[in-house]
């Protein structure tokens, strides 16, 4: 698998995870991420 496909199937699995959460799992989700 190529590195692309791997950040997009990471990618779908925060996103299914963000979804299922809602939106109080967002400040754990953008930590995860690295983002902040």
């Amino acid at each position: 698998m190529n590195p692309i496909d791997l950040f997009l199937v990471q990618l779908n699995t925060y996103l299914g995870e963000f979804i299922h959460m809602g939106s109080s799992g967002s400040s754990q989700l953008a930590v995860s991420l690295g983002w902040f």
